[in-house]
């Protein structure tokens, strides 16, 4: 069972789902392979060729989360194949926030408080004090 979601860009929606335990996985191997083929970069890039591979590393992983994601609503496709139509359908921005929602959808990183659940005239919680005891 998988907890399901839409995501809404550009006047378009799209179903997406959480990822299963085979797929998180994936995804963690996905990221570990682009993260060592970034570092196997020769010492000598220039500043702007790592930037350029950086980014090009941060889109695609995003694109293999959102096809993985999508899996779920078209399973005769290979994840693969829905990460390459990713990439050359989705533009940068809407790959960013799809990625987002899935790691929320999946629990993978924390729901942001919408504006409407933070009270803003409320004063701040205070943390623990750090201050010293006087003897």
């Amino acid at each position: 069972m998988l907890k399901k979601g839409t995501f809404d860009y550009a006047d378009q929606k799209v179903e997406i789902s959480e990822l299963s335990g085979l797929q998180r996985i994936d995804y963690l191997s996905f990221i570990k392979r682009s993260a060592d083929e970034y570092d196997a970069l020769p010492e000598d890039t220039s500043d702007s060729d790592r930037n350029i591979a950086f980014t090009t590393m941060q889109l695609r992983i995003n694109a293999w989360l959102v096809a993985a994601s999508l899996l779920h609503s078209d399973k005769k496709q290979k994840v693969e194949t829905l990460h390459q139509a990713v990439l050359e359908d989705w533009s940068g921005a809407a790959i960013a926030g799809c990625s987002q929602k899935v790691l929320v959808l999946s629990d993978m990183i924390p729901a942001q408080a919408e504006p409407s659940d933070v009270d803003e005239h409320a004063p701040p919680t205070p943390e623990k004090d750090l201050t010293p005891e006087k003897p």
